[in-house]
């Protein structure tokens, strides 16, 4: 008998401290390529974070507006200011 799994949708976080704006990306592939552009920008001096959740996008949105007063954007955060 073989067991199917349901392939696991996480999602990843970047969140830009200087703007206090963030994003949430839906991956079912990882987050590596995420990971590696923040840090780029961290090396550039930029004040980003990258955090992986196994929570819902919807409720990921929610909990860091509410508890942290930053604002959800679909714009990315990792673009540079101008």
């Amino acid at each position: 008998m073989s067991l199917m799994h349901k392939r696991e949708v996480s999602n990843f976080m970047v969140i830009d401290q200087d703007r206090r704006l963030f994003n949430v990306i839906e991956s079912e592939s990882g987050h590596e390529w995420w990971k590696e552009k923040v840090l780029e920008q961290q090396e550039k001096g930029r004040k980003l974070l990258g955090l992986p959740s196994s929570k819902d996008a919807d409720v990921l949105k929610k909990e860091y507006q509410d508890q942290f007063g930053y604002t959800y954007t679909k714009d990315s955060v990792l673009l540079p200011f101008s």
